[in-house]
């Protein structure tokens, strides 16, 4: 929502319900003032949802003060109450889940190699890529952890028919916007390659859901606390809410309330994508126990039971990046990012937290750790619920320690009219793209992003394909309000947690104005949808723009959507070339080298760079190919070639940043997908390798070839080639099934510390049989049958192997 990016403020209605509780001698914090203040600000707000609280404080006798209670509306339809075993997404507060199952991995004696906070990634996940090639091989435990690797959000690359091995594989190809451990950006992606772990590295292969569950849920008592949707929707779930149609110029806690369907309702127990970076569904009394549990570092309330390492949570409470380097308020500090927790100080006293935040729903789980105080807020307004849930903490933390509380409400309420920069109109002489509408419409792929396909609404067009037919003929249907028929629109559908569709509206020439919608069930027969989103009256800062290139599109670029964070520039360079995006065929096989995107990715670590830093750059970076492991034990002669191919990469880089700036068509050309030069240079590296009785490779690229043989050749003669559609699908799953092969190879050469040519070192030649010898009982541990342990027995591919049969 604009509102939500303008003002970082969010949703709902309320009144108050529920009960509380307390132990030992100390006054309650959730009391007749406090229950006010909070029914109070849900009704100033117009919040047409609730809140739910816990407050936990430790005495010094041992004993524990716990207080839970609800406030407000749980589910609109029927108008139940708010209370403390209420269900509530809780978003990112799953990254300490996560953060922690990794502690426990590293914790656990039996895994070998084992694993530690500074175990490089490349070293442990399969298929583990970055463009830059520094944070690729560097990248620790400790940095996904701390969100430093020089990636933003990306938060548009998500799709609910993605699993981790892809989302991992797209990771390869998202743009960098800053440099490896330079600065701190926020991203659900490490977290999600971190949740892999349990997966990866254990016998059982167990989902990372079903680890949690069995190592932290279950011995800790969170009875309620789930990953599934299918088992909280049979107790009290609350449903999120938000408002339609609110005139911020008149009253911006007008509109009507709605519900918005919960956001992840695959996977059950298993999990889904997002499960370790925002999956878990909790209530308050649950979160009681998880603030005592934290407060007393790792050990079960009452039982003195240490479930969860006192060390694993040091390490993860300890500030490694800056997350806010300015503060608002004097009783506020600058913030530092460990762990799935954020480290800052309210009015002098240290603080441990992190907040969460889904299509629906806000939470707020926060430690004093000095103090012995925790609080938590799980809201379902998701309009205003983080401004509400932050009012609602430090009134509640002002009452504990018993200071005069600050009025928090005044400081983040909204005024009733909000005088928000309007829209810049539309020209009144609009210019046409580049090339016809009806020629941008069609499909483009990213590698960093999948599919996606412009569907050409407004106005009428017959050749689109039947999808795009079917969404034109319903789109007034699903989403009502959304297509303006006197302004050219695209429609795009999009598989993921948080929209259903993509629309990009024309604005002038090659630019479009893009928004993010989602089309919603009403429960109403007349009208069965509602369009969440897409509002047009106020500025967004967020554009699409089209690359044509001698009159055919190129790519599509989306700007100022990937989520990089505060002070961080968005995309450099001209037009789409900067972009995701590519131009794609129906006959277009995917390839890995293949895209405008991937040509932007693949330079875009050096896009900061100026000519004049060439030489220091070089220096610099050519030291850590020298002191690299790849390097350690190379002869000089190696050595040598080793860094000479690095300058001739790093050269490389600068002429295709410097040829886009000063040569747009040269870059264009050269960037195309279906360019001539890149698939000739393809064909002639595979033709003229040594024959090893596997033409797989070259048979991709004559393949690649033949489905672009016009734009490969100019035309003129008829390609000689030809293969069958059976012999096409088979190949290219082949080929597939080969890079997926050669991908597990290498991560368990990086385990046994064996070099890419299938080689290691004299001196690490013992320990190397010694972790071979380990991985392979392992594998015939978990083989099925007796044959595929025969199989593995004599066709391990790590073996050690006599050269004299070979010679």
């Amino acid at each position: 929502m604009h509102l939500q990016a303008l003002l970082n403020l969010l949703p709902f209605y309320l009144i108050c319900t529920s009960t509380a509780f307390g132990q030992g001698g100390q006054k309650p914090v959730l009391n007749d003032v406090t229950d006010a203040y909070i029914n109070d600000l849900l009704k100033g707000w117009n919040s047409p949802g609730g809140v739910a609280v816990a407050v936990v404080r430790g005495g010094e006798d041992g004993t524990w003060n716990v207080e839970t209670k609800g406030y407000g509306v749980a589910t609109l339809a029927d108008g139940s109450r708010v209370t403390e075993t209420t269900l509530f997404a809780i978003g990112s507060n799953s990254k300490l889940f996560d953060a922690i199952a990794t502690g426990l991995l590293i914790s656990n004696e039996t895994i070998s190699p084992r694993l530690t906070w500074t175990t490089k990634l490349t070293s442990v996940i399969p298929g583990w890529g970055l463009i830059d090639p520094i944070a690729e091989k560097q990248a620790t435990i400790v940095d996904a952890l701390s969100h430093r690797i020089g990636l933003p959000r990306h938060g548009l690359s998500y799709r609910w028919s993605d699993d981790i091995p892809t989302l991992i594989k797209k990771m390869r190809y998202q743009r960098p916007s800053a440099e490896f451990r330079e600065v701190f950006q926020y991203s659900n992606n490490p977290y999600t390659v971190l949740s892999y772990l349990p997966t990866v590295l254990l016998p059982s292969k167990i989902p990372f859901a079903r680890y949690v569950k069995q190592h932290i849920f279950e011995p800790l008592g969170l009875a309620s606390t789930t990953f599934s949707y299918d088992i909280a929707k049979l107790g009290h779930l609350a449903e999120g809410m938000t408002r339609q149609g609110t005139n911020f110029s008149e009253n911006s806690f007008g509109g009507t309330p709605r519900v918005l369907p919960f956001w992840s309702t695959r996977g059950g127990e298993d999990g889904n994508l997002l499960s370790g970076a925002g999956g878990i569904i909790s209530n308050a009394v649950d979160m009681a126990i998880w603030l005592q549990i934290l407060l007393l570092d790792g050990q079960k309330p009452g039982t003195n039971q240490s479930i969860i390492p006192s060390a694993v949570l040091a390490k993860l409470s300890e500030g490694v990046s800056v997350a806010s380097p300015t503060t608002s308020f004097s009783e506020l500090s600058i913030s530092a990012y460990g762990g799935g927790q954020v480290r800052s100080s309210y009015r002098g006293h240290d603080v441990l937290e992190h907040d969460g935040g889904t299509p629906g729903f806000w939470s707020q789980v926060t430690r004093l750790p000095f103090d012995g105080i925790g609080v938590a807020v799980l809201c379902n307004d998701y309009d205003y619920g983080g401004a509400l849930m932050a009012s609602i903490k430090f009134r509640l933390i002002d009452e504990a320690l018993g200071l005069e509380p600050v009025d928090w409400d005044a400081r983040f309420k909204p005024p009733t009219v909000l005088n928000l920069p309007l829209a810049t109109p539309r020209p009144a002489n609009v210019a046409p793209p580049s090339t016809s509408f009806t020629d941008l419409a069609g499909k483009y792929y990213s590698n960093a992003y999948g599919p996606l396909e412009l569907c050409l609404v407004s106005p009428d067009f017959s050749a689109a394909s039947s999808t795009c037919k079917a969404l034109a003929a319903n789109v007034s249907t699903i989403l009502p309000g959304a297509v303006d028929p006197s302004i050219p629109t695209f429609i795009a559908a999009w598989d993921s947690p948080a929209i259903t569709h993509i629309r990009l509206r024309h604005f002038n020439g090659d630019h479009f104005n893009i928004s993010l919608l989602n089309s919603l069930p009403t429960n109403n027969i007349s009208e069965p949808y509602w369009t969440f989103g897409g509002e047009t009256l106020f500025e967004v800062p967020a554009y699409a723009e089209i690359s044509t290139s001698s009159g055919r599109k190129v790519g599509l670029s989306i700007n100022g959507l990937w989520g990089a964070g505060e002070g961080i520039n968005g995309p450099r360079g001209n037009t789409a070339n900067r972009n995701p995006f590519s131009a794609k065929s129906d006959k277009t096989h995917r390839s890995e080298n293949s895209g405008v995107g991937y040509n932007f990715e693949a330079r875009s670590v050096f896009s900061e760079f100026t000519l004049s830093e060439v030489k220091a750059i070089t220096v610099d970076r050519l030291s850590h190919v020298a002191k690299s492991s790849k390097l350690d034990d190379s002869s000089e002669t190696q050595q040598s070639r080793e860094k000479e191919l690095y300058r001739r990469r790093l050269v490389h880089h600068h002429y295709i940043k410097n040829t886009e700036e000063y040569n747009e068509f040269h870059h264009a050309v050269s960037s195309y997908p279906k360019s001539g030069l890149r698939r000739r240079r393809r064909l002639f590296c595979h033709a003229r390798d040594l024959w090893e009785g596997e033409t797989l490779a070259l048979k991709v690229a004559l393949i690649e070839a033949t489905e672009n043989w016009e734009p490969l050749t100019g035309g003129g003669s008829p390609c000689p080639v030809v293969f069958d559609t059976e012999d096409v699908r088979e190949t290219m799953e082949l080929d597939e099934e080969q890079r997926g092969a050669n991908e597990t190879i290498e991560v368990c050469w990086n385990m046994i510390s064996i070099r890419s040519e299938g080689q290691t070192s004299t001196e690490h030649y013992e320990e190397a049989i010694t972790r071979s010898k380990q991985l392979t009982e392992g594998a015939l541990a978990e083989a099925c049958s007796e044959n595929d342990r025969a199989e593995i027995a004599a066709h391990w591919p790590l073996d050690d192997m006599d050269e004299k049969e070979y010679m």
